[in-house]
């Protein structure tokens, strides 16, 4: 019995450990979070709003096909958006968690960074995501020339 009373209080304390230093990080660091979400946030709609009246402008100077690329580059920025966000969850969501249900799918393409040197070092950095954000931002990038 004392010992099952021991195990239940050792569990406790831990527990409120964890709860503790969870709400500590929070404390510490939930401000420039919040403040670095506001920022993203009205980035993000200051970007809409832009694309929307780009638009808008090139329908009313009769050229659709500049509509259209800004459109295209507006989808873009979207996709760019969620490779990040996809990208920062997989840090942290486990492979089973639900909220992996909405994120891209990015395949694991590993590169040993010593193999610069002709070395091998036992780790690998995935480059997927980075070469889809390149590719996203080079097919942007030919659709901003185009509308120029």
């Amino acid at each position: 019995e004392k010992k099952k009373r021991d195990a239940l209080n050792s569990q406790r304390i831990w527990l409120a450990l964890k709860i503790a230093g969870m709400l500590l990080v929070a404390l510490v660091f939930g401000e420039p979070i919040l403040a670095a979400t506001q920022s993203a946030r009205h980035a993000f709609v200051d970007g809409v709003e832009e694309k929307k009246h780009l638009a808008r402008y090139a329908v009313e100077c009769g050229s659709l096909f500049s509509a259209i690329l800004v459109l295209i580059t507006g989808v873009i920025d979207l996709l760019l958006c969620w490779v990040r966000l996809s990208v920062i969850i997989s840090w942290v969501a486990p492979r089973n968690s639900s909220i992996r249900n909405f994120t891209i799918p990015i395949p694991s393409l590993g590169v040993d960074p010593a193999m610069a040197m002709g070395a091998t070092s036992g780790y690998s950095i995935n480059v997927a995501p980075m070469l889809l954000q390149f590719v996203l931002g080079r097919v942007k990038s030919i659709c901003g020339n185009k509308i120029a």
